[in-house]
């Protein structure tokens, strides 16, 4: 048996006790809490950073060989923490990211890994666990989101519809009040979201709004059949953004009388080895000695081609006096963190996060420095996306077309003076004649004197108590500087503050009254013209009447009595619409059925024809009613003449909604047209009447010879402004 030579022993015992000294140097200069347990959550190791961790959340000095489970005085760390555990002793890898400890006393975020420790015949002997702390960086987001949230609360609560729109018609942001009219954009286009079009709009502007103009115009939307009054301006953010505000504001009444901002921020994982983090070792000539699979990859190199390379030959040239500066904070012994840039072997930049750790031997002499290196390329975007997202919100809050100003409460809100004014956009500046510097800091009584009167503290106080947004309808305020309309939308802010939206509806009250004013002469103008055509026409058939008496020519009475009926069924929707209280539509059960009796008695056969009548109360417009009651008036003669053997029969109207239209059908149980009849080429005067009324209804007709006669007409109700 050979022996070993008892230097080389000594060599070799020396060299391991050296790794192990460095090993347990690097682990306990890591900032990453880092620790190891056995199959009973005993203590095989641990380096300073959980214990220092495990002393500030439950006050505790732990030892090897003891149960964390035991140290840890909040149970509902301890569930969890055995949970996480128990899945790593079953062969499992689980990453979590929790918290520990008292929420009120110290409360800290960590991303904890757990993985399996293996012996030499694969069985799990124990779980390595690694825990780093991300509290600082919840903090900052829960602050950022706050700011951030507070400005969108404003947009989502405007009773307006809000959108904002980029330069290639993408729709990028809703509020709730635009979503509620037209849904979810689900990725459409404006022009497809709002106004139902495959391409862009007619009336796009979008050249103007980008170079700065705002526009206002009215439209009907034919996705919900609703007009707006569009106000659309650009929207002066961070410089590369191009996108416009668009706000629709609901005005069908007064006619008939706006992702979420998603947000997304990566976790960045730092994988080395067992550690998160990169690690990156220099001697004191800054030269690398090591680094691990982590920090290489970070940078865009293997670990072999970093190997002996100066830490300067990884960055710009203008930050290496920040790094000299450093290295000379390392050779007095100093610890250090801070943000550091270097360039990738691609030439891309990467931000990263310092845990910097300087070496000495036992002498204390410096020997290098120690680095876990962090990559915050993600979050610095993020951060960076963050602040984009706040700059653009109040983008959007200065440049809204309605006045908005937001008040801190003092003295639970019970008087005017108690809203001190906060926040006072531009349309609020140029409503009120005042400056942002003029009214900050004043309160709303210093505003609007005679605001009692008005009746806003009240409404105020409500959204203050009660948290719920009030809207303050059209009211008029009067002081000696001020006689104006307003319409106001008060809701409270999450962070407390009341918001108040308001505009200037001076102008458009007065629009009202001259428009009711204006209609109702119209309106007498009208009903008295249809009165006066109505006569007219009765004229005309009492002069039809006087010719058939002074007539022998059987031909030419017959003629002049169709053509009486004729007269007689148009003077008759006009007597309707002089009747009725809209004069633009007319009852058209009442006027079918007058219609039919008249016709019926005109050739006294009301003792021999039933009928059978089935119209529902519809009503029908002037440009519909004519045609339908002169098919009507030409087939109904027509059955009377030509159906009944014995004079005896029945004739049926039914008027039926179909689909988007209606169906008219006219028939009678009589002998039938002959089936060599072509109804749409036939020679005579009264069907070629029924086929042009049909083509001016743009409608269709068929013939039912099943049982008797049945002539069907499909048609829409004509729109008279769309024929023009």
């Amino acid at each position: 048996m050979s022996k070993v030579n008892p230097l080389y022993t000594e060599e070799y015992a020396g060299d391991f006790k050296s790794r192990f000294e460095i090993l347990k140097s690097v682990m306990d200069n890591i900032k990453t809490p880092v620790f190891s347990l056995d199959t009973y959550y005993n203590y095989t190791s641990f380096n300073k950073a959980h214990q220092l961790m495990m002393k500030n959340i439950y006050g505790v000095d732990i030892e090897l060989g003891k149960s964390i489970l035991k140290y840890q005085s909040v149970k509902e760390d301890r569930l969890k923490a055995k949970a996480n555990l128990d899945r790593a002793l079953n062969g499992e890898k689980v990453t979590v990211t929790a918290f520990s400890g008292k929420e009120e006393l110290s409360r800290l975020f960590f991303e904890i890994e757990h993985r399996p420790i293996y012996d030499e015949k694969g069985k799990i002997k124990g779980v390595s666990v690694f825990a780093r702390d991300i509290s600082r960086q919840k903090k900052a987001e829960g602050a950022i989101f706050k700011e951030r949230d507070k400005l969108k609360s404003l947009l989502d609560s405007l009773r307006d519809g809000m959108c904002i729109i980029s330069n290639n018609h993408q729709v990028l942001y809703t509020n709730p009040a635009l979503e509620r009219e037209f849904g979810e954009v689900n990725g459409k286009k404006c022009h497809e979201y709002l106004f139902g079009k495959r391409e862009s709009c007619s009336w796009c502007r979008n050249d103007e709004i980008f170079a700065g103009k705002s526009r206002e115009h009215r439209l009907k939307s034919p996705v919900n059949g609703k007009t707006y009054e569009i106000f659309e301006a650009p929207i002066k953010t961070v410089p590369g953004i191009k996108s416009k505000l668009l706000k629709l504001h609901d005005i069908t009444p007064e006619i008939k009388t706006r992702e979420k901002q998603q947000q997304s921020q990566d976790k960045y994982r730092l994988l080395i080895e067992n550690l998160q983090e990169g690690i990156w070792e220099i001697d004191k000539n800054a030269d690398t000695t090591f680094v691990n699979d982590k920090m290489a990859t970070m940078l865009g190199y293997s670990p072999e081609e970093m190997m002996g390379k100066n830490l300067f030959d990884f960055m710009d040239e203008s930050v290496i006096p920040f790094a000299e500066k450093n290295l000379k904070k390392r050779k007095k012994g100093l610890k250090d963190r801070h943000d550091f840039e270097f360039v990738r072997k691609d030439g891309e930049k990467i931000y990263t996060t310092l845990i910097t750790t300087p070496l000495q031997d036992v002498d204390g002499n410096y020997q290098g420095a120690l680095a876990a290196v962090i990559d915050i390329t993600d979050l610095k975007d993020a951060q960076k996306a963050l602040e984009i997202s706040e700059d653009f919100l109040r983008g959007l809050f200065e440049n809204m077309p309605s006045g908005i100003a937001v008040y801190e409460v003092k003295n639970q809100g019970k008087k005017g003076q108690d809203y001190i004014i906060k926040e006072f956009n531009k349309t609020s500046q140029r409503m009120e004649g005042k400056s942002r510097r003029e009214v900050i800091g004043k309160s709303l009584r210093d505003l609007r004197p005679n605001i009692d009167e008005y009746g806003l503290i009240g409404v105020f106080k409500k959204v203050w108590d009660s948290g719920e947004a009030v809207y303050f309808p059209e009211k008029r305020y009067v002081d000696e500087n001020y006689s104006n309309w307003y319409e106001n939308y008060v809701f409270k802010a999450p962070t407390g503050e009341v918001v108040a939206i308001y505009n200037d509806v001076t102008e458009k009250k007065r629009a009202e009254l001259e428009i009711k004013n204006s209609l109702k002469e119209k309106e007498i103008l009208i009903s008295e013209i249809h009165h006066r055509v109505k006569n007219n026409l009765q004229i005309i058939v009492s002069l039809l009447h006087l010719q058939e008496i002074h007539e022998e020519d059987t031909r030419l009475i017959r003629i002049l009595r169709e053509t009486q009926g004729r007269v007689r069924t148009m003077a008759q929707v006009h007597n309707k619409l002089y009747q009725a209280d809209i004069i633009t539509n007319i009852n058209f059960q009442n006027y079918a059925r007058q219609l039919l009796e008249g016709i019926i008695s005109s050739f006294d056969k009301t003792r021999y024809i039933k009928t059978n009548f089935e119209i529902d109360d519809i009503p029908i417009n002037l440009e519909t009613a004519i045609p339908l009651g002169l098919i009507i008036n030409e087939l109904v003669t027509n059955s009377i003449k030509y159906a009944f053997f014995q004079d005896e029969g029945t004739i049926s109207i039914k008027l039926e909604p179909l689909d988007n239209q209606f169906q008219l059908s006219v028939g009678d149980d009589g002998v039938g047209i002959k089936k060599d009849i072509d109804i749409t080429k036939t020679r005579t005067l009264g069907l070629q009447l029924v086929n042009s009324l049909v083509n001016q209804l743009d409608g269709e007709i068929e013939l039912d010879r099943t049982r008797g006669t049945c002539f069907k007409i499909k048609f829409k109700i004509l729109d008279y402004k769309k024929r023009i």
